[in-house]
């Protein structure tokens, strides 16, 4: 996700960040920038090992805890990002039925097209 995608954008002064995802997004990777190479970050006790990490998510609110943890060992700071994921909606039978008949007479016409052409 970029930073974009946050509400408001990243500032390392806020500490509270909200995201909307639609329901067919199932997972954001979460790009870590750090300021320096010996401090420790972890997104839901799990430690990134790297730049990046993906995170899946479920229907609804997704609360991720980012630790950014100083060079000490002692000195962190605790991110809070709430990603909402819509749910996927599966259209029922009745849309099954229509798409079916729509692509039917699709058919029809243009075997219309081709015995007029023929």
């Amino acid at each position: 996700m970029t930073s974009s995608v946050f509400s408001p954008s990243f500032s390392t002064s806020v500490l509270s960040y909200s995201s909307q995802v639609i329901g067919s997004i199932t997972c954001i990777v979460l790009t870590i920038s750090r300021t320096s190479s010996v401090s420790t970050v972890t997104v839901n006790n799990v430690p990134v090992n790297g730049d990046s990490i993906t995170v899946s998510l479920q229907v609804g609110g997704n609360v991720l805890n980012i630790v950014c943890t100083a060079q000490d060992g002692v000195t962190s700071t605790t991110y809070v990002l709430t990603v909402s994921r819509g749910s996927f909606v599966v259209p029922d039978r009745t849309t099954y039925e229509v798409l079916w008949y729509l692509d039917l007479i699709f058919i029809i016409f243009l075997l219309k097209i081709y015995f007029v052409n023929y």
